[in-house]
């Protein structure tokens, strides 16, 4: 140090500005050694500040500072996966409170593996992140902020010399109070899952009474096969009743209007589907919904919420597959057909109109496709004319023979509507 001058009796100050080393943990001593200048002599009194082992000793002349520097801590983050996912998965990615780097990404690539995520992107190799000393005291959190599909957070780890430290809620870790100089190592675990979907198709229209189908198909389009079979519940609308079933076994057949559970033997491998039909009859006319649901995770429970209009409304945990199929059911078709001659009576040789009518009017009547008929004349009776051959919206023809006979093939006739159908006939 330079030398200084002070009065007698005076103070000399000098200031010392360090830096202490990167890799230096723990308490540092700084001594300090003052030099007797020639012509004077050490004096019997001691400052202080200085070490006195020995009055009139040379370590009267000395002095120590003990500094204790605040050092940095490390964070080894791992990201493991389980479930067998064919190719692993990725990215998962992290943000992180009171490091220096805040964010990182982990990707794995193999089935089962666990790696390291990066806490350090500038420096070559993958490195633990840096709690730096400004952040020790506090509180350091690490969050799995997103994660690809057909993945869930199963849980989170946090350990220093093997011991458990800090919490974890939700998708984020919490390490209280961090201490300096401490290695913390964190994994976080995350499971491939299935993915299973539910699809429901059934007629768009339906007679009353009469059996019709409903087609339930599931699809795993997740990950990892089902863990056990598939559950789905079908909620059959009110006066509607399964009678039977292929492809799954189902409770509470033949009864109406029933919560049906049925069971597709499992496990459901990744990206297979399976299907079951059930046959059903409605016992109103009018319009109807059948709703269905499962369980997105293919592990044998029932769907966490039911089916319905309001099915997954809000959003369970596992989330719930909804599907439904609407049908309009009408009652049985119900044609009035009725003839008439003009003129009549007919004379023995005469001619006369013979007039088919189709009325298509009853309550609940709905359009009608596909109507065939054939009218067998009296023994004797012949075709006069051939007839139009476009009438009812169909194909009619009349034939001759002992006796003849007009037919009506592939008519329609709207909900509400008549129509009729001539042929010129001769009596007998």
């Amino acid at each position: 140090l330079p030398a200084g001058n002070a009065a007698a009796g005076g103070l000399l100050t000098y200031t010392i500005n360090a830096v202490a080393n990167g890799a230096a943990c723990g308490a540092i001593t700084n001594t300090s050694t003052i030099a007797v200048p020639s012509g004077f002599s050490q004096g019997t009194s001691v400052g202080s500040t200085f070490t006195s082992p020995a009055t009139g000793g040379s370590a009267d002349l000395t002095a120590q500072a003990v500094v204790d520097p605040i050092c940095p801590s490390t964070l080894v983050l791992n990201k493991a996966t389980t479930g067998n996912a064919p190719s692993g998965g990725g990215p998962f990615n992290f943000t992180l409170t009171g490091t220096t780097q805040t964010t990182g990404t982990a990707t794995t690539t193999t089935p089962n593996a666990t790696v390291q995520v990066d806490g350090d992107t500038t420096t070559a190799g993958i490195q633990a992140f840096t709690i730096p000393p400004s952040a020790i005291g506090s509180n350091v959190t690490i969050q799995e902020t997103s994660l690809p599909a057909n993945w869930s957070l199963q849980g989170a780890t946090c350990t220093v010399a093997g011991n458990p430290v800090g919490s974890f809620a939700g998708s984020t870790y919490t390490l209280p109070n961090v201490a300096e100089n401490t290695a913390y190592i964190c994994t976080f675990t995350n499971q491939a899952m299935a993915n299973v979907t539910l699809t429901k198709t059934g007629p768009a229209t339906a007679t009353r009474a009469i059996n019709y189908q409903y087609t339930l198909t599931v699809t795993n389009g997740g990950l990892t096969p089902t863990a056990a079979s598939v559950v789905v519940q079908d909620q059959l609308p009110s006066g509607v009743t399964a009678t039977a079933v292929s492809g799954a076994s189902c409770t509470n057949l033949n009864t109406a209007g029933a919560l049906l559970t049925c069971t597709i033997a499992g496990p459901l491998g990744a990206g297979a589907s399976a299907s079951f039909t059930l046959t059903v009859s409605a016992a109103n006319a009018g319009a109807i919904t059948n709703y269905a649901a499962t369980n997105s995770t293919g592990n044998g429970s029932n769907p966490p919420s039911a089916p319905g209009s309001s099915c997954n409304s809000p959003a369970t945990t596992p989330p719930t597959s909804c599907a439904n199929a609407p049908t309009t059911v009408s009652n049985a078709p119900n044609v009035n057909i009725s003839k008439a001659f003009s003129p009549t009576p007919i004379a023995s040789g005469g001619t006369s109109t013979l007039t088919i009518t189709l009325a298509n009017t009853q309550a609940g009547a709905v359009a009608l496709t596909g109507l065939a008929f054939t009218d067998t004349f009296p023994a004797g009776m012949t075709v006069a004319s051939t007839p139009a051959g476009a009438q009812c919206g169909g194909s009619v023809t009349a034939t001759n023979g002992n006796p003849g006979s007009v037919s009506l093939s592939g008519g329609s006739l709207a909900a509400g509507a008549t129509c009729q159908i001539q042929v010129s006939v001769t009596a007998p």
